[in-house]
Protein backbone atom coordinates (compact mmCIF):
# COMPACT_ATOMS: atom_id res chain seq x y z
CA UNK A 1 0.00 0.00 0.00
CA UNK A 2 1.44 3.45 -0.94
CA UNK A 3 2.32 5.76 1.90
CA UNK A 4 2.87 9.50 2.05
CA UNK A 5 6.60 8.76 1.55
CA UNK A 6 6.08 7.06 -1.82
CA UNK A 7 6.61 10.28 -3.76
CA UNK A 8 10.07 10.62 -2.24
CA UNK A 9 11.00 7.19 -3.59
CA UNK A 10 10.22 7.98 -7.24
CA UNK A 11 13.27 8.09 -9.50
CA UNK A 12 14.22 11.74 -9.82
CA UNK A 13 16.08 13.88 -12.35
CA UNK A 14 17.60 17.07 -10.97
CA UNK A 15 19.13 19.98 -12.85
CA UNK A 16 22.09 22.05 -11.66
CA UNK A 17 23.50 25.23 -13.20
CA UNK A 18 27.27 25.79 -13.33
CA UNK A 19 28.02 29.41 -14.30
CA UNK A 20 30.69 30.28 -16.86
CA UNK A 21 34.16 30.97 -15.48
CA UNK A 22 37.77 31.20 -16.63
CA UNK A 23 36.88 30.92 -20.32
CA UNK A 24 34.61 27.91 -19.74
CA UNK A 25 31.02 28.03 -20.97
CA UNK A 26 28.11 27.80 -18.55
CA UNK A 27 26.78 24.25 -18.18
CA UNK A 28 23.65 22.45 -17.12
CA UNK A 29 24.38 19.28 -15.19
CA UNK A 30 21.55 16.75 -15.32
CA UNK A 31 21.65 13.98 -12.72
CA UNK A 32 19.40 10.97 -13.33
CA UNK A 33 18.48 8.95 -10.23
CA UNK A 34 19.58 11.94 -8.19
CA UNK A 35 19.66 11.34 -4.47
CA UNK A 36 20.23 14.92 -3.32
CA UNK A 37 19.29 18.50 -4.11
CA UNK A 38 23.02 19.34 -4.03
CA UNK A 39 26.02 18.06 -5.96
CA UNK A 40 29.71 18.68 -5.55
CA UNK A 41 31.43 19.37 -8.87
CA UNK A 42 35.19 18.82 -9.00
CA UNK A 43 36.89 21.86 -10.52
CA UNK A 44 40.55 22.57 -11.22
CA UNK A 45 40.67 25.51 -8.76
CA UNK A 46 38.37 24.13 -6.05
CA UNK A 47 35.28 21.95 -5.85
CA UNK A 48 31.94 23.75 -6.22
CA UNK A 49 28.69 22.76 -4.50
CA UNK A 50 25.58 23.38 -6.62
CA UNK A 51 21.93 23.36 -5.62
CA UNK A 52 19.25 21.92 -7.94
CA UNK A 53 17.06 24.50 -9.68
CA UNK A 54 14.64 22.08 -11.35
CA UNK A 55 13.39 18.55 -10.69
CA UNK A 56 11.18 15.98 -12.45
CA UNK A 57 10.59 12.21 -12.51
CA UNK A 58 12.48 9.98 -14.93
CA UNK A 59 10.87 8.91 -18.16
CA UNK A 60 10.69 5.15 -18.87
CA UNK A 61 13.30 5.64 -21.63
CA UNK A 62 15.73 7.28 -19.18
CA UNK A 63 15.13 4.61 -16.56
CA UNK A 64 15.91 1.89 -19.10
CA UNK A 65 19.02 3.69 -20.38
CA UNK A 66 20.67 4.16 -16.97
CA UNK A 67 19.37 0.93 -15.38
CA UNK A 68 18.97 2.39 -11.89
CA UNK A 69 22.47 3.89 -11.70
CA UNK A 70 23.04 7.54 -10.92
CA UNK A 71 24.03 9.10 -14.23
CA UNK A 72 25.41 12.58 -14.89
CA UNK A 73 24.97 14.38 -18.20
CA UNK A 74 26.61 17.74 -18.88
CA UNK A 75 25.29 20.15 -21.50
CA UNK A 76 26.69 23.49 -22.64
CA UNK A 77 24.08 24.17 -25.32
CA UNK A 78 20.31 24.25 -25.12
CA UNK A 79 20.01 22.43 -28.46
CA UNK A 80 22.09 19.48 -27.22
CA UNK A 81 20.02 19.22 -24.03
CA UNK A 82 16.76 19.48 -25.99
CA UNK A 83 17.83 16.77 -28.45
CA UNK A 84 18.79 14.42 -25.61
CA UNK A 85 15.49 15.05 -23.85
CA UNK A 86 13.46 14.54 -27.03
CA UNK A 87 15.23 11.19 -27.58
CA UNK A 88 14.35 10.12 -24.04
CA UNK A 89 10.68 11.10 -24.09
CA UNK A 90 10.79 14.14 -21.81
CA UNK A 91 7.51 16.05 -22.10
CA UNK A 92 7.59 19.36 -23.94
CA UNK A 93 6.00 21.03 -20.89
CA UNK A 94 8.93 19.89 -18.72
CA UNK A 95 11.38 21.43 -21.20
CA UNK A 96 9.45 24.71 -21.13
CA UNK A 97 9.48 24.76 -17.32
CA UNK A 98 13.20 23.95 -17.34
CA UNK A 99 13.89 26.77 -19.78
CA UNK A 100 11.88 29.20 -17.62
CA UNK A 101 13.84 28.14 -14.53
CA UNK A 102 17.13 28.54 -16.35
CA UNK A 103 16.18 32.01 -17.61
CA UNK A 104 15.56 33.14 -14.01
CA UNK A 105 18.97 31.82 -12.93
CA UNK A 106 21.47 32.88 -15.53
CA UNK A 107 22.44 36.33 -16.65
CA UNK A 108 22.02 36.77 -20.39
CA UNK A 109 25.76 36.82 -21.03
CA UNK A 110 26.20 33.47 -19.23
CA UNK A 111 23.10 31.69 -20.50
CA UNK A 112 23.42 28.25 -21.98
CA UNK A 113 22.78 28.95 -25.65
Amino acid sequence: MPTHHSKLMLPCVRYFYLPASNGRHAEIIVVLYSGSTRVQVPMREEDVTLRAFFERTLTPEEAQACKGDQTWKVFDSWEELQQDHNEHGVAHEALEALQDGLARLSPIEEAVV
